[in-house]
């Protein structure tokens, strides 16, 4: 009897050994676009630490799985695939005592030539639509470590300054940035500081279309994140480091579960290094002081942190919502330094004296963005509503020492405290709706509201009293703020193989401006109409025709138009001017692509900074309407790709070179006070980037940009050329990925700027110091990280002047 107790004890203790050893990985695969359950999809599990596979099965037509199988290895992954979708690697399964449910899992389908049953390899760098280019930024060389800046410049189409990291289009920096759609205060300081690795694409567009925001004299580039759609959570850490003492580190997670996807990331950034300056100005209308030289340097050092905070939900297939927190501070310290020798018209120095202006700063950004979309039953018929909340605050500090030789007393002080509110409100809403015998129709509302305040309070040191006071009256308050409302409306369709877009946008504007100090006020009330036409003709995949034409406004910025004298130092001043009136554009452009672009700009009263001399030396510095701007080029480029439908075979570790030659002509005439200026400005630039495969699957990718000597009526600015070297190499099944930097390997980045005007000539150099440097990146991803993209939401009006620049 006890025995066969024993024996019946015995046969329980293993059957629950056994059962327990039993483990069930469980989930549903779905298709990521139309949501439908996906019938024989091969799921693996196999060993993370020699890559063996454990067990499998495929799913069935409700899209189920179950894999059964009795493991003592808990190192373990799961792989999903199916022909015709992305691979999906999950590696952080759970197993503890219970079985593992991931839960549903959305497979990405790839674009597929049906004729031959082709599955495209390798995305272009470019694609072309009807009224954008899109830059798959993973196709750019250095994408991988470089910044998101360093990756634009490398496509040769987007310009990237490399004193002040400005992003420009064909010479022109006024472009409106925009990050998923979004405003973003200071972004060109932002995206020399973002990994390229976030960005999905970029579209850059030279001829908005009536949907599009028509600010911006020379288009809008539009930075798109990387959307996660997979479920469980992943997320990648990147840091960087370089010898100029520049360094980011960065940490970006995703969680999701069934309808629920919660998204943070968090970015800092430091940064220290100097900057040399020197140059000379000849004043023609005095004689005692006739002419200037200075030498100086410029050390600058700050940190930036950005943190982003949101949610998606999904109610169902058809409604979605998604609410999105961010924060941007800067804190920057800058101290400039600068010796100063005067001459009289014999030559003869009249005196000597030296500044140095210690300054610091902090810009602090919170933004929350709120998004509902609706869609419809057929494909790409939807409706969405989004709201957009941005608050801003800077501050700037700084304390202007002068000490003049010919003066036996203490240096002047004068002291500057600049505070700067800005608060943007954006409430938009777009409608879509494609039908098949009709064609597509677009529709949207939008308003945005600007309010702006900036206060200055200007005071001097007096030694007698032992305190500061606004001795000169230069402080002061200034108020501006500004309605739109702008209503769209954009109607697709084809003709034969033609297909054409016409568009309609109409904006009706409101702004007041009051200057307290002065008790000064403007008003301004203007309707504009902006129509828009686009054709597309497709050869094939690698060939089309297309024309644009399209007409912008660009709107005075804040600090442009404050009436109110601000003093930049001894002789020199700037003044805004109120009565600086909305510049309209006519823009058209002709492309063969991927290889030719011809382009034609028309406008007049474009806001152009002048400066000039008036009595005693001073000079003026402010911005005025110009008569008016011509402004027309043409762009080459000669793209070789490793890719099957190219023409020619390449062999392996060759994957790309591109050749890229811009031609640029700029007319524009005006005037200010004394001063009559007209240009006629040529400008040519070349640039090129080799992607290679070496040995033991490093990559190595080479940059190279020139600028010739650009000289006209007004302007001389030297050539300058830069070229960067990146190396990378992928570990831990392409998880960890290690990259080497070589940035201006030529030492050649010194800009030489000349101006000549009516009754003066200047001439100033810089070089940062180190500016030829090495850096290394390292980025891990665990889970197949990949960032998410957010709504679109279009704006970006709202710049301020960066605290420190890479």
């Amino acid at each position: 009897m006890n025995k066969s107790i024993l024996s019946f004890l015995l046969f329980i203790f293993f059957a629950y050994s056994t059962l327990a050893q039993t483990r069930f990985i469980t989930g549903i695969v779905k298709d990521a676009q139309n949501h439908a359950q996906i019938e024989g999809v091969t799921v693996a599990v196999y060993s993370k630490s020699n890559q063996k596979v454990l067990g499998g099965t495929s799913t069935n037509e409700k899209g189920f799985f179950k894999i059964k199988y009795t493991f003592k290895e808990k190192n373990i992954a799961l792989r999903l695939s199916f022909i015709g979708y992305e691979t999906i690697k999950i590696d952080s399964l759970a197993f503890i005592n219970n079985n593992s449910d991931i839960g549903t899992v959305e497979l990405v389908p790839l674009p597929i030539i049906l004729n031959s049953v082709e599955i495209k390899a390798q995305k272009p760098m470019i694609e072309y639509h009807t009224d954008k280019q899109v830059i798959n930024i993973d196709q750019v060389p250095g994408s991988e470590s470089g910044s998101v800046s360093d990756a634009l410049n490398n496509t040769g189409i987007v310009d990237v300054d490399p004193s002040t990291s400005k992003l420009s289009l064909r010479g022109n920096s006024n472009v409106k940035i925009l990050i998923d759609g979004k405003p973003q205060e200071m972004a060109d300081n932002l995206l020399s500081q973002m990994p390229a690795s976030y960005i999905d694409k970029v579209e850059v567009i030279t001829t908005p279309s009536a949907k599009d925001d028509p600010e911006g004299d020379a288009g809008i580039i539009n930075i798109i994140t990387k959307k996660e759609t997979r479920q469980n959570y992943n997320g990648t850490f990147s840091m960087a480091g370089t010898s100029m003492d520049v360094g980011y580190g960065s940490l970006d997670l995703n969680y999701r579960k069934k309808s629920l996807n919660i998204f943070g990331s968090a970015i800092t950034y430091l940064g220290r290094y100097t900057r040399l300056s020197s140059g000379n100005r000849t004043n023609y209308l005095s004689d005692i002081l006739h002419s200037q030289t200075y030498d100086g340097n410029i050390l600058t050092r700050g940190y930036m942190s950005s943190f982003k905070l949101g949610l998606d939900y999904d109610f169902d297939s058809l409604n979605s919502v998604s609410l999105t927190g961010n924060f941007n501070k800067t804190h920057g310290k800058m101290t400039n330094s600068n010796d100063y020798a005067n001459y009289d018209i014999n030559n003869y120095q009249t005196y000597l004296y030296n500044t140095i202006d210690d300054g610091k700063g902090d810009f602090n950004n919170y933004t929350i963005s709120a998004d509902y979309k609706r869609k419809f039953n057929s494909g790409g018929h939807e409706w969405s509503a989004d709201v957009f909340i941005s608050n801003m605050f800077n501050n700037t500090h700084d304390l202007l020492t002068t000490d003049y030789s010919y003066l036996p007393f203490n240096p002047s002080l004068e002291l500057n405290d600049n505070d700067v509110h800005n608060k943007t409100l954006i409430l938009n809403t777009d409608y879509v709706n494609p039908i098949e015998s009709f064609g597509k129709i677009e529709a949207g509302y939008k308003f945005t509201l600007r309010d702006r305040r900036a206060a200055l309070v200007n005071s001097n040191y007096s030694y007698l009293f032992g305190d500061y006071y606004d001795s000169l009256g230069l402080s002061n308050i200034f108020r501006y703020r500004e309605n739109i409302h702008a209503v769209y409306l954009a109607y697709t369709n084809k003709i034969s193989f033609i297909e054409y877009k016409l568009g309609l946008r109409d904006e009706q504007t409101f702004t007041d401006g009051l200057q307290e100090a002065t008790g000064e006020e403007f008003k301004t009330d203007y309707n504009s109409l902006f129509p828009s036409l686009g054709l597309l003709y497709k050869i094939n995949d690698l060939f089309q025709f297309s024309f644009n034409a399209g007409r912008k406004i660009n709107r005075p910025q804040m600090d442009m138009i404050n009436p109110f004298i601000k003093v930049n130092g001894p002789n020199n001043i700037t003044i805004g001017n109120p009565r600086l009136a909305p510049t309209y554009m006519n823009s058209y452009e002709l492309r063969f692509n991927p290889i030719v672009n011809i382009y034609y700009t028309d406008s007049k009263g474009r806001p152009s900074s002048i400066s000039t001399n008036i009595q005693d030396s001073i000079t003026v510095n402010t911005t005025i309407n110009s008569a008016s701007n011509k402004t027309y080029g043409a762009e080459l480029t000669i793209p070789i790709i490793n890719d099957p439908k190219f023409p020619v075979k390449l062999p392996g570790w060759f994957s790309m070179f591109n050749v890229r030659i811009a031609y640029n002509h700029l007319s524009e005439n005006g005037g200010y006070l004394t001063e009559v200026y007209s240009i006629n400005r040529n400008t040519w630039k070349f640039s090129g980037n080799c992607n290679l495969n070496l040995w033991w699957d490093v990559t190595a990718i080479f940059f190279y940009n020139i600028a010739l000597k650009t000289e006209d009526e007004r302007y001389r600015t030297g050539a300058t050329d830069n070229a960067n070297l990146y190396f990378k190499k992928d570990f831990l099944d392409k998880k960890l990925t290690i990259g080497l930097i070589l940035k201006d390997i030529f030492n050649d980045v010194h800009p030489v700027n000349e101006t000549y005007g009516s009754n003066f000539y200047s001439y100033n150099r810089s070089e940062t110091i180190r500016d030829r440097n090495i850096g290394i990146t390292f980025r891990y991803n665990f889970n197949d990280f990949t960032n998410r993209h957010e709504k679109e939401i279009d704006d970006e009006r709202d710049k301020s002047d960066a605290l420190f620049k890479n």
